[in-house]
């Protein structure tokens, strides 16, 4: 006796003769990131939100929360206007300016804005090998709340290392 055509081990053969396994759930493999085009130094991009906002649970599962897919559409076309790094490592500053309420976490800027720089083809990959360092900072003023990215070769931060040992 076989295994009924419906048992959930049997394999689908596609038209052209390919095996599929319907045990799994199969992902498509992620396209290969293109590089940015931009040519910019340093933008200014909307605040994105805490990153204790960024994917809330709803049912059980994690999804991308609407505040955070809006600043997505927001900053990253303006994040894409940055040149890609052709050198690394490297430091991500970022700096927080205008009227932001002072409870503010200046920490939780990072995580939006470094897979931004990832997903819109300026770093590689924002691991420890390609990045050193980010580094938050808030720089004050009045006016509508932005922060300022700057992406740094690690050659010109060498002075600003401290000595260990």
């Amino acid at each position: 006796m076989g295994i009924p055509a419906n048992h959930p081990d049997v394999l689908r053969l596609l038209a052209n003769g390919q095996a599929v396994d319907t045990t799994r759930r199969h992902r498509e493999p992620k396209a290969k990131r293109q590089p940015s085009t931009g040519t910019l130094a340093m933008v200014v991009v909307p605040v994105p939100p805490s990153m204790n906002n960024l994917y809330p649970t709803r049912g059980g599962k994690r999804c991308i929360s609407r505040q955070y897919a809006r600043w997505k559409k927001q900053a990253y076309p303006i994040l894409a206007r940055l040149a890609a790094v052709q050198v690394y490592p490297v430091h991500v500053w970022l700096t927080l300016m205008g009227n932001v309420s002072m409870r503010r976490d200046v920490a939780n800027i990072e995580k939006a804005i470094g897979d931004g720089l990832v997903a819109c083809g300026v770093l590689v990959d924002d691991s420890l090998k390609y990045v050193r360092g980010t580094h938050q900072v808030y720089g004050g003023g009045c006016g509508e709340p932005c922060v300022i990215v700057e992406v740094k070769c690690d050659g010109h931060l060498r002075g600003l290392r401290p000595r260990l040992g």
